[in-house]
């Protein structure tokens, strides 16, 4: 699961390549995992807000879009 979290949905990530459902679920949620903290470290208010809206802006491109909703 660690290895494959910084691929990316639409098949654009690393370290190998996988799209879609090919990316394993632990991933595939590792994934939103880390983009909820690294946004919410980046700001100091509104921290829970702006972490969301960086998840939804990436389903479909680098998060899966049904984990996201």
């Amino acid at each position: 699961m660690v290895r494959s979290h910084h691929e990316a949905y639409n098949g654009s990530g690393y370290p190998d390549g996988l799209k879609g459902e090919d990316i394993p679920l632990g991933a595939r949620l590792i994934a939103i995992a880390d983009v909820i903290e690294q946004a919410a470290n980046s700001v100091s208010v509104k921290r829970d807000e702006y972490a969301l809206t960086s998840v939804s802006r990436q389903a479909g491109t680098q998060l899966d879009p049904k984990l996201v909703s």
